[in-house]
């Protein structure tokens, strides 16, 4: 198969498809640079600025995971906006499945 920013390439010129109201993209902000890149490149194309419209959520200072509650207060102020989220974080493992998030 392809490298992973391959496939997240085609994944996302498969199925992203934003609209004015939900068109961020909420990640980790320990992404892969690939990955960043990646999904800046596909805002880029849709006509959104990343710098707006990529949300990078990152561990409180001296810890490794995000917190569940900072998740959630993410999602309750700014999830109405995203298009995507991302649910996995390849530096520590956690999962953050939608039913954790309730």
């Amino acid at each position: 198969m392809n490298t992973l920013t391959v496939n997240l390439h085609l994944l996302m010129v498969s199925f992203y498809r934003p609209s004015p109201q939900r068109y961020k993209i909420l990640i980790e902000a320990d992404a892969f640079p690939s990955d960043r890149c990646t999904l800046a490149s596909q805002l880029r194309f849709h006509g959104y600025d990343p710098d707006t419209a990529l949300i990078a959520l990152k561990a409180r200072p001296g810890e490794e995971c995000i917190r569940i509650e900072d998740i959630q207060e993410v999602l309750a102020t700014q999830g109405s906006t995203c298009s995507i989220v991302g649910n996995t974080n390849y530096y520590t493992g956690q999962f953050s499945y939608e039913n954790h998030l309730k």
